[in-house]
């Protein structure tokens, strides 16, 4: 299970979720942690957990 905060304009934390998937919006981020506290409130920068890049296999790659 995974942990989303859902962030308005100004970084404050306006919502916490947990799903196995990202949920729809593009305001969601992935935190480590479910904390409370952080509702109404800016979230913490070491919360967040950094977004992974997934790229489709380059053709160069598949032609190989």
């Amino acid at each position: 299970m995974r942990t989303f905060a859902l962030l308005d304009e100004a970084g404050i934390c306006r919502a916490l979720r947990q799903s196995a998937h990202v949920p729809q919006g593009f305001a969601w981020v992935e935190v480590d942690r479910l904390n409370p506290t952080w509702l109404h409130r800016p979230l913490p920068a070491d919360a967040q957990i950094p977004p992974v890049v997934t790229r489709a296999p380059s053709r160069e790659a598949s032609a190989a």
